[in-house]
């Protein structure tokens, strides 16, 4: 008798992230782009643009040299004015919240533009989320968020969905907390039904965390995660 190993398989997955691009760097002034989650209220949630006199990477603890509110629009620009670009090197943070007052206080910063100076090109990054497995009642992604960050101290979770996006502010079907105290790791739902040739979004919340579901914070929403549950492969 031969023994069946039943494995589910997912179609192709697709990603949308909170994003910074840097438009224009002179010697005292920077402009950038910003593009946030589809259905973000930036206004709501606190979302700025700020930026540290600094290295690469985001000083978590250190509050920012400038900081410029996102406003109400998804997708939009600005620019920091004043800087000494010529004699010093700088890092824009692209938050989906408020700045902190307590540990990481840059905690929601999920996209970020390193500007070693004028002349040499911009280092982007931002945080995504890669799907890892998909069973008939589990599914595991990869997180990858920026340099620095720490995922358990700052209550980072993952929700999913059935439908092709997260939600704001309806509910997800399940949701589990990333209990991995680095910006890069692996987190796992469990206990949701994933039915063949259905849709599913996954949705990444740099902090919020509750083992009270009423409680959770859902408009810090940094990235999500889109599959179709393909057909099961006899093996």
């Amino acid at each position: 008798m031969h023994e069946k190993n039943m494995i589910r398989l997912a179609e192709k997955f697709s990603q949308r992230g909170t994003t910074l691009e840097v438009n224009f760097v002179t010697a005292d002034e920077i402009g950038l782009t910003y593009d946030m989650m589809p259905g973000t209220r930036p206004a709501d949630s606190g979302a700025i643009v700020a930026i540290w006199q600094d290295q690469d990477q985001i000083p978590w603890e250190v509050p920012p040299l400038k900081t410029q509110p996102v406003g109400t629009q998804q997708h939009g620009s600005v620019s920091f004015t004043g800087l000494s670009v010529q004699s010093n090197s700088y890092i824009i943070g692209l938050t989906v919240g408020p700045m902190k007052t307590d540990a990481q206080k840059a905690r929601n910063v999920a996209a970020s533009a390193f500007v070693p100076d004028e002349v040499n090109p911009a280092k982007l990054a931002k945080d995504f989320l890669t799907l890892k497995f998909v069973g008939p009642t589990s599914v595991a992604v990869q997180f990858s968020a920026l340099a620095g960050y720490s995922a358990l101290t700052d209550l980072a979770w993952v929700g999913i969905w059935r439908g092709d996006a997260a939600s704001y502010t309806k509910p997800p079907d399940a949701a589990a907390q990333i209990k991995v105290d680095s910006n890069f790791g692996t987190v796992s739902i469990n206990n949701i039904s994933i039915g063949v040739g259905l849709t599913y979004t996954i949705g990444f919340f740099t902090t919020g965390w509750s083992d009270d579901p009423s409680l959770r914070n859902q408009k810090v929403l940094a990235c999500s995660l889109t599959f179709t549950q393909g057909q099961t492969k006899t093996s």
